[in-house]
């Protein structure tokens, strides 16, 4: 209700999950969001927001609030519409200059969240590395998952995220991982499952917090660095669909659990 978006009665945690939620629809819980000054949890995936929608929301997000998760999985934000001026406005300035793209303008504004420790991306037709190097600039994200986008690379600014302990990249269409996520220390879970990845860095090996690594379902997968070997015996490896590669780490991580 619009009572629970602001006000004495605000919420600290929204969930509109699931409402077949528009641009429309975006723009009006947007009106309203900017009076909420203790909202912690925005949910909002399994919606049609596409980037668009989600923008008018988080663009008019409180600068007080401290919001600490952010779900916008499930809206199409890779996906290009087509919108007619006269229902949204020009997309340029007063002095002739283009705006940014809305898929754009929405990773800047999602950029300056600062306080974000999770951000759930998934199932979003996602392609571009220059938006997940905005992403980057989140310095408290804990959490940060991407799983079934168009992803063919992460950027090396990923390695800034220290204080990341989850990221799933599930379902994407990497290649190989950038030798700069031997930088997240505090990493515990990283989810590689499902991609078309050829090699890992050997700067895997400096991981040394990691307990669960899923290399399932990589076919092209044929090596893995010898710097596996330093991780935590405690680590558990996921490498089904991929019988040569699951002998491979049985032989060389003694002690850690293989499935």
């Amino acid at each position: 209700t619009i009572s629970g978006l602001r006000g004495p009665e605000a919420f600290s945690s929204i969930d509109l999950s699931g409402r077949d939620l528009g641009y429309f629809s975006g723009a009006v819980i947007g009106a309203v969001m900017r009076e909420n000054t203790v909202v912690k949890s925005i949910k909002l995936t399994k919606n049609k927001l596409r980037a668009r929608g989600a923008l008018e929301i988080i663009d008019q997000c409180n600068v007080d609030a401290k919001i600490k998760t952010l779900d916008l999985g499930q809206n199409g934000l890779g996906i290009t519409e087509e919108l007619t001026v006269s229902s949204v406005g020009s997309t340029a300035h007063d002095d002739g200059e283009e705006e940014p793209d809305p898929l754009t303008a929405l990773f800047v504004s999602v950029s300056k969240l600062t306080t974000l420790e999770t951000l759930l991306l998934d199932d979003n037709e996602l392609s571009s590395m220059a938006h997940l190097e905005l992403i980057c600039r989140l310095r408290n994200l804990e959490r940060l998952s991407l799983q079934g986008n168009r992803l063919l690379e992460l950027p090396t600014v990923i390695g800034t995220l220290h204080a990341l302990k989850d990221l799933n990249l599930q379902g994407n269409r990497l290649t190989r991982i950038q030798g700069s996520v031997g930088s997240l220390k505090k990493l515990r879970m990283l989810n590689l499952k499902g991609n078309q990845l050829l090699s890992l860095s050997g700067a895997i090996g400096n991981l040394g917090g990691l307990r669960k690594l899923d290399i399932s379902n990589n076919t092209k997968l044929k090596t893995l660095p010898r710097e596996i070997c330093h991780l935590n015996n405690d680590l558990e490896i996921l490498c089904a669909g991929n019988r040569h590669l699951m002998a491979m780490v049985g032989t060389a991580a003694s002690g850690m659990i293989i499935s």
